[in-house]
């Protein structure tokens, strides 16, 4: 078992990294309101940025993810006429 000691040191070496949490696949779908398969979806077709993945169980980070709906919030709001440019 290690000492209180140890653990201390560990922590605090921690704390020096920026660790984010990951969001799920099911995180996504759910801030989104939108299918767990169209995340999939988005994420295959290059749309949606995904920090890491193992076949089907990809994590996302939140400010990638704050990214994509600011992006896609003011492509949205534009004219028809402005959005191919």
């Amino acid at each position: 078992m290690r000492s209180r000691k140890t653990l201390v040191s560990s922590e605090s070496r921690l704390s020096q990294f920026s660790i984010k949490p990951l969001l799920t696949t099911e995180d996504v779908a759910s801030i989104l309101r939108i299918n767990v398969r169209t995340v999939q979806r988005l994420v295959r077709a290059r749309r949606l940025p995904v920090c890491t993945g193992a076949g089907k169980h990809w994590r996302f980070e939140e400010d990638a993810l704050r990214e994509y709906i600011r992006d896609t919030t003011v492509l949205a709001s534009r004219p028809k006429a402005l959005r191919a440019a």
